[in-house]
């Protein structure tokens, strides 16, 4: 089974858990940002899902607000890389960690992450678009995603030695 969903609004990365003597505890922000990845797979969710078991696939896309620099005629309109905080591993902890229960019993059984982080197209919003898929059932072969891995390491690998720089994902879509 799959699950796509999207996340209204600016990406929130994971904050870093807050400790006080004997008790550590979820800042208020990140907890709130969880739940609204919560509500939006539940809204999402087709009839008759049960959270996956087994090793999961997350496809994690991040669209921050595009930057005033980013507005001149020459830039691109479509979507762009980000190099800019917050961290992409952080985007997709607090993702993964909101979709606990919903989307599968726990974060511990995602095996496979895809994650970009970008800024929005010319007049596009803030967002974060998910897609969750189980990796083994029928039709899916486990080796399906270690080979994509393969692959995608390999088409790396030729872009530094090409000293290719894609820039725009667009880009990606014909490769």
């Amino acid at each position: 089974m799959t699950l796509t969903f999207i996340i209204p609004g600016k990406p929130k990365a994971k904050g870093r858990p807050r400790v006080v003597p004997g008790r550590a505890f979820t800042p208020k922000a990140t907890a709130a940002y969880e739940g609204l990845v919560a509500l939006a797979a539940q809204a999402a969710l087709p009839e008759g899902w049960t959270p996956l078991t087994g090793p999961v696939l997350l496809v994690v896309l991040a669209v921050q607000p595009r930057p005033k620099r980013l507005m001149r005629r020459k830039d691109p309109d479509g979507l762009i890389y980000s190099d800019r905080r917050p961290d992409l591993d952080n985007l997709v902890k607090a993702v993964s960690d909101g979709l606990d229960g919903i989307a599968w019993g726990d974060d511990g059984q995602v095996a496979v992450v895809q994650a970009v982080k970008t800024y929005a197209e010319r007049g596009g919003l803030p967002r974060v678009e998910v897609w969750v898929q189980a990796l083994l059932g029928p039709g899916q072969p486990g080796v399906t995603c270690i080979s994509w891995a393969r692959t995608a390491l390999t088409r790396m690998a030729q872009a530094r030695s090409d000293h290719a720089d894609p820039l725009v994902i667009d880009q990606l879509a014909s490769g």
